[in-house]
């Protein structure tokens, strides 16, 4: 059990964010076997070290689905890159 130090060191965060766009971010983490916690608070470290994320070009046009579906399809591209390689080496191992 924490003890109350750690609440007394800790600040408790909270924002307002999109359901859809908070639901993918939680899938997103539990592929990578990470909390949503884990992640943000490893943003925020890394943040707040001088790292800075790339501004789209472009200005966010809103439509969050179209978003997800293009890292869904680079994720899958992804997947099966790795599938690939992974049968290629098999068939080696197994000649």
């Amino acid at each position: 059990m924490y003890s109350n130090n750690v609440y007394k060191m800790s600040k408790l965060a909270t924002f307002r964010l999109d359901e859809e766009v908070w639901e993918a971010f939680l899938m997103a983490t539990k592929e990578e076997n990470a909390s949503a916690s884990s992640v943000l608070l490893e943003f925020v470290k890394w943040y707040v070290a001088g790292n800075r994320l790339q501004k789209p070009d472009l200005p966010y046009s809103g439509n969050i689905e179209q978003i997800i579906d293009e890292r869904i399809a680079l994720l899958q591209t992804k997947i099966e890159d790795r599938i690939t390689g992974v049968e290629q080496r098999l068939g080696e191992l197994a000649a």
